[in-house]
């Protein structure tokens, strides 16, 4: 038997097999593998389509036996993975669907057909035609899934900022506040306090100080500022806003690097979140430091959006693959990426450390007791409904009800465990604690964890920091903070 006849043969004998649901790319790949002894290794149908699809097969509705034929395919998924089927010759096609099945190619168009391609090589015995349908006159022309982007035009060149000088120059007592303006460092006089802010979501830290007029600043945006108290390393970014008041008072608002990932994108990437995010700080000419390697190739796809959602979709596409959560910051001028785990403060708060603790519980927001997973079964005709509930908390509580509708191509027992996940995720109601001036700990920042004793207990709470206000005087360090956690 030839190449193309063991291909062809394992495809006849999977019929009726439903090994292969949702993993389209698998089987075609299986199918070659039992006829040529390789075995194509592709992430999803749409990275084998960018590899092997034949230009201007678009049109032909007969590809020859053996071909790998491709499409947009359906639902989110689809979007994501498109889908592939085997061509049996004569515009019929082996199909891995729910099952594998065998039917006609203008019946099973997959959201749009895009054309076929031999994945790899071409199979001994394969005919390698391409039959063109002629379209009527006025026809619409074949429109594509946007599968890349292509950069056409560009007016001007991209500028890099100038070379900062403010990583090594610094004063070692109290408050030392530096601005640099083409090439000239400058120690302003400020008016107390200056306040720094950190927030775990994906945001910019914020650095915002008062000054007095002085004939020799130039304080303009865009001007460099470090901030370091007691000769300890504080915030590094850069001038956005200045607004200046009678009487010889200027206020000064500076971000972080991370303020530039708030400019939208359309990119097109296959690769780890820790890879990704070090391409995008490369284009914009952005510091880095340390970036954990988050281990997961994230499959090929399309993203448009400001930086932080796609950086933010590639974080959780990471997580749900691996467990791992990690925080995106910006230590000193270097865009830091690690993992949620190893951020911990050296501070154990207590009432002894500060002014106020106030605590909250709320089942308002965020917190839901039964789980409801709804996927259309088009071979049955039926929605079908995966539910999980946590029964004791609907006693309490009533029922607070997540529901979403799911993709068909997902797989039962995955909806099952995915149900079950998220109520472990949201049934347990919001506890936050805001703490008021408490002594102030430079390693307490948004995304940290730390450990609180609250009034009256002996054991300490693990507390997941939120948000946190940094007030700097010249002799006094104080910090607000926003925590979240198992407080009793």
């Amino acid at each position: 038997m030839s190449q193309l006849d063991l291909i062809l043969q394992y495809a006849q004998n999977h019929l009726g097999s439903s090994r292969f649901h949702g993993k389209c790319q698998a089987f075609v790949a299986k199918c070659y593998e039992a006829g040529t002894g390789v075995f194509i290794s592709c992430a999803s149908a749409k990275i084998s389509r960018q590899r092997y699809l034949r230009e201007g097969t678009a049109n032909d509705l007969f590809p020859p036996a053996g071909a790998a034929v491709y499409f947009n395919g359906d639902g989110e998924m689809g979007k994501l993975y498109g889908h592939v089927a085997l061509s049996a010759g004569g515009g019929m096609l082996y199909d891995p669907v729910a099952t594998v099945v065998k039917c006609s190619l203008t019946k099973s168009m997959h959201n749009g057909y895009l054309g076929w391609g031999w994945l790899g090589s071409m199979p001994e015995g394969a005919v390698a035609t391409v039959t063109t349908v002629t379209l009527p006159a006025d026809s619409e022309p074949v429109r594509q899934e946007i599968t890349r982007v292509v950069l056409k035009s560009v007016y001007g060149k991209l500028g890099r900022r100038e070379t900062d000088l403010l990583h090594t120059a610094f004063t070692s007592s109290g408050i030392s506040l530096l601005i640099q303006n083409s090439g000239r460092i400058f120690a302003p006089v400020t008016v107390e306090p200056v306040r720094w802010t950190s927030t775990r979501a994906s945001s910019a830290a914020v650095l915002r100080f008062s000054l007095w007029e002085d004939d020799d600043l130039k304080l303009e945006n865009g001007c460099p500022v470090a901030f370091r108290y007691r000769g300890e390393p504080v915030f590094y970014g850069y001038v956005f806003e200045i607004r200046r008041q009678y009487g010889g008072k200027t206020e000064v608002t500076c971000y972080d690097q991370l303020r530039y990932f708030k400019n939208k994108e359309s990119m097109v990437y296959e690769l780890k979140y820790s890879e990704l995010l070090q391409q995008i700080a490369a284009k914009y000419g952005l510091r880095t430091g340390v970036i954990e390697d988050t281990g997961f190739v994230i499959p090929a796809r399309m993203e448009e959006g400001s930086i932080f959602d796609i950086l933010e979709n590639a974080a959780e596409l990471t997580s749900r693959e691996t467990g791992g959560f990690y925080q995106l910051y910006d230590d000193f001028g270097e865009i830091t990426l690690r993992s949620v785990g190893r951020m911990r403060a050296s501070t154990v708060l207590s009432d002894r450390d500060t002014a106020s603790f106030s605590l909250q519980k709320s089942i308002d927001r965020d917190v839901y007791n039964r789980i409801v997973l709804a996927r259309d079964n088009t071979l049955t005709g039926a929605r079908e409904m995966y539910t999980a509930n946590d029964t004791s908390s609907q006693e309490k509580w009533g029922v607070l009800q997540y529901y979403e509708r799911m993709d068909e191509d997902a797989l039962p027992e995955q909806l099952r465990q995915q149900a079950q996940s998220l109520l472990k995720a949201y049934r347990a109601e919001n506890r936050s604690l805001s703490v008021k001036n408490a002594i102030g700990d430079l390693s307490v920042r948004g995304g940290c964890y730390l450990n609180v004793r609250l009034p009256g207990e002996t054991m300490a709470h693990a507390a997941l920091c939120e948000t946190a206000v940094h007030t700097f005087l010249e002799n006094r360090h104080t910090m607000d903070l926003e925590l979240s956690g198992s407080f009793a």
